[in-house]
């Protein structure tokens, strides 16, 4: 597998490519804000387009922040046309944000070269387990990484 090194203009513009293709891409995670679900530099998140009807509570979606920034984080809330949403490692909610601001959904991870589909039920448990431990679940990720050294 090749990895190719974009500046975020030219991803935009392959993704868009991608997706009016009727395909999807792949990304490799890149940042800590949805561990444990996402390791940065080892899983990979296959993104599919997204009608701004479907976004669903729970699903990680892609989407751009006001600064350009490309972020995936989980469907938290949603209100009409905005959503808000919270990293799985984050306490904090960020939001609105305008769903026309949504680029893609998660339909896929890779970890460790095995592909697993979102929908998957005992994924779905975890993430649900997950969300009700939003008040505490930073001390979670705090003490695991601890005990295992952060990796």
């Amino acid at each position: 597998m090749e990895t190719i090194h974009l500046n975020r203009e030219k991803l935009m513009d392959m993704i868009k490519l991608s997706f009016q293709q009727g395909h999807g891409i792949w990304i490799t995670i890149n940042g800590s804000s949805m561990e444990p679900f996402l390791q940065h530099g080892r899983d990979r998140a296959y993104i599919t387009e997204l009608s701004i009807g479907d976004i669903k509570k729970g699903e990680i979606v892609l989407f751009q922040r006001d600064s350009h920034e490309l972020v995936l984080h989980r469907v938290h809330r949603i209100l009409q046309k905005d959503i808000y949403v919270l990293g799985d490692a984050q306490k904090w909610i960020e939001g609105p944000i305008n769903v026309e601001h949504i680029i893609g959904v998660v339909k896929k991870i890779e970890r460790n070269g095995k592909v697993f589909d979102v929908n998957n039920q005992l994924y779905r448990y975890l993430v649900m387990l997950w969300s009700w431990l939003i008040p505490i679940r930073y001390k979670i990720l705090w003490r695991l990484k601890n005990i295992y050294g952060g990796k």
